[in-house]
């Protein structure tokens, strides 16, 4: 089983997952966009799924998400509808659950990782 804490501060548990790891700069002047590769109708279960694990960076130094922060995944999809999802973390790594609207639709999608705190963004 694997722990992560929710925005809130509270903990969950749950079974591991079939995983990809990301790494993505929080400088403005080293983002470069990164590329996941998601099949149309992937999704998370209870028992089997997909999650993307992002790890923060701030330059060359790891960025530790602050406690309290909230972290959502928001992307546009082809047919001009749009998703929103809470993600959850631990120290420097997001954790994308894959929901199923993420991979409804066929095509490209550019989504954005925001990490919020007390109503401001800060990455």
């Amino acid at each position: 089983m694997d722990r992560f804490y929710l925005s809130d501060g509270s903990m969950i548990e749950r079974k591991k997952m079939a995983n990809q790891k990301v790494k993505c700069n929080l400088v403005p002047s080293l983002v470069t966009p990164v590329t996941v590769s998601l099949h149309q109708f992937d999704k998370t279960t209870d028992s089997e799924g997909k999650v993307i694990e992002v790890e923060l960076y701030s330059g060359k130094e790891l960025y530790t998400v602050p406690a309290g922060a909230k972290a959502i995944i928001r992307a546009t999809k082809p047919d001009r509808t749009f998703y929103e999802y809470a993600c959850t973390y631990e120290g420097s790594v997001v954790s994308v659950e894959v929901k199923e609207q993420m991979t409804a639709v066929k095509g490209r999608y550019f989504a954005e990782l925001r990490l919020t705190k007390n109503g401001n963004v800060i990455g």
